[in-house]
């Protein structure tokens, strides 16, 4: 998809099933979509707190900033 188009584009619940496909390239990339709540980016060995918000998107990335996982909470 083009990323003007992808600047647009609008995604369900936390995004995380639409986003599936970026994992393995940076997280710089989710700014081309607009997500539903906040982006929370977890870098290794970051400490987390465990409040649960159902329309966020955490990115859990190795120290290069490539996306290893994507999940709601």
């Amino acid at each position: 998809m083009p990323p003007a188009r992808l600047a647009s584009s609008q995604v369900a619940g936390c995004g995380q099933d639409q986003l599936t496909h970026l994992a393995g390239r940076s997280f710089v990339e989710l700014a081309d979509y607009r997500l539903p709540g906040h982006l929370r980016v977890l870098r290794p060995g970051q400490g987390v707190t465990r409040d649960l918000m159902p329309d966020r998107l955490n990115a859990q990335v190795d120290g290069s900033g490539v996306i290893l996982h994507l999940f709601c909470g």
